[in-house]
């Protein structure tokens, strides 16, 4: 019971604040007066009126990241395509890439398991523990894992090329 009720205070609470915190009491006709109201930020000092609207529209120039700054002779929606091109193809190369470093991974794993497998059935052989049969058995099973880890490998190494 009591961790109920502090679980629905703990969501009452949450859904109260971000809706406090997001909430915006500027309508865009208060904003400019809110600028004029502050005489000491409209001056910036010992600059003039003019002086401080230039500064102004200069930062307001910079905002963002520039990215159809040198489109060239691109239209606005020609760069916007291509650009939007660009990060689809990026993202796919990302995906791929990690793809293929969890295969390699996989990969050498695979072939660090089989190599212990080998160790264990020599030292198997030498104790003379287990039956030449089982040896046999495991040894079969051994090279066709070596079968399936080497055509994992040949079709890691025949997709590298795409990642390049």
């Amino acid at each position: 019971m009591k961790l109920q009720i502090i679980f629905l205070l703990t969501f009452i609470l949450l859904v109260s604040t971000g809706s406090i915190a997001q909430h915006k009491p500027e309508i865009a006709g208060e904003k400019g007066k809110k600028e004029k109201s502050h005489p000491e930020k409209s001056s910036k000092g010992n600059k003039s009126e003019k002086e401080s609207r230039e500064d102004d529209e200069d930062d307001k120039g910079q905002k963002g990241n520039a990215y159809g700054k040198d489109k060239g002779e691109l239209s606005g929606k020609e760069f916007g395509e291509k650009r939007s091109e660009e990060a689809k193809s990026s993202k796919k190369q990302k995906v791929k890439k990690e793809v293929y470093d969890s295969s390699k991974k996989k990969t050498s794993e695979l072939k660090e398991k089989i190599k212990k497998a080998k160790d264990k059935i020599s030292k198997e052989r030498k104790s003379g523990k287990v039956t030449e049969k089982e040896l046999k058995e495991k040894e079969d099973r051994i090279k066709e894992a070596e079968k399936e880890v080497e055509k994992l490998e040949s079709v890691i190494e025949n997709s590298d090329p795409a990642i390049e």
